[in-house]
């Protein structure tokens, strides 16, 4: 997620910034939901770049739990869940239409009535939408995300040093 940033700051302010991070010693853990419930459990105390729609669905369930939401300035965020059309469709016209229903505000509202924050930012009345819209927004697109797999390979191996995973052999 940090890769987002790219769009607002640029390659060298984030790399800085990757290298502040890890002067304050970070752990890293994978599982938004997982760290939510270590964050209840006041485990832990802070986690960055957590999604917004498992702290929602969270604080939806329960609104007492002692954890609370900050959007970060600027804040980074993607177009998520790609669509497509198989170029051999059988129905191609059904699928565009399928395609143009998810697009639309109802179906945006439906997402969001099921899974808050997980409606398209581009969208009126989402939870994503009034999060950034008066925010200072990093928009990360296609290109940003092609770039963004060599970037974070960096910042892993080059600043924060930390071992390269290796394929596990079968």
């Amino acid at each position: 997620m940090l890769t987002w940033l790219i769009p607002r700051w640029g390659e060298e302010k984030l790399f800085d910034f990757a290298r502040r991070l890890k002067d304050n010693e970070p752990l890293f853990s994978r599982g938004n939901t997982r760290n939510l419930g270590l964050l209840a459990e006041g485990k832990l105390s802070l986690n960055c770049g957590m999604y917004i729609h498992p702290m929602s669905r969270m604080l939806k369930k329960d609104s007492a739990l002692p954890i609370k939401m900050v959007i970060p300035d600027p804040f980074p965020i993607t177009f998520h869940d790609p669509q497509a059309i198989y170029v051999g469709a059988k129905n191609p016209h059904a699928a565009l239409l399928w395609l143009e229903f998810l697009a639309s505000r109802e179906a945006q509202e439906i997402v969001d009535s099921n899974e808050p924050g997980r409606g398209s930012f581009l969208v009126e009345e989402t939870l994503a939408h009034k999060l950034a819209k008066n925010a200072n927004v990093s928009i990360c697109n296609v290109n940003c995300l092609l770039r963004g797999n060599k970037i974070a390979e960096r910042i892993a191996g080059e600043i924060w040093k930390l071992p390269q995973s290796r394929p596990t052999e079968r």
